[in-house]
């Protein structure tokens, strides 16, 4: 995950008026904490099944999967 949350998920999001209600009602959690994993704060994350839910239920494929979740910076 990059420091900073995930832009690029972020991004993709609000182009496609995903909010983040919706993603919270998906993945059965509060917006709360959609919020804190999207911004990066408190080392909160997704889980790979949350994931996995998230790509089935917008039809995501294995090169979206990896730009928003997987984007690794190597220095």
């Amino acid at each position: 995950m990059p420091v900073e949350g995930y832009p690029v998920l972020k991004s993709y999001l609000a182009r496609n008026n995903i909010t983040q209600d919706e993603i919270a009602e998906l993945l059965k959690m509060s917006r709360t904490k959609v919020n804190t994993i999207l911004n990066g704060k408190r080392n909160a994350d997704f889980l790979m099944s949350e994931i996995i839910i998230l790509a089935h239920h917008f039809d995501w494929d294995k090169h979206d999967i990896d730009k928003f979740f997987f984007n690794l910076c190597v220095a």
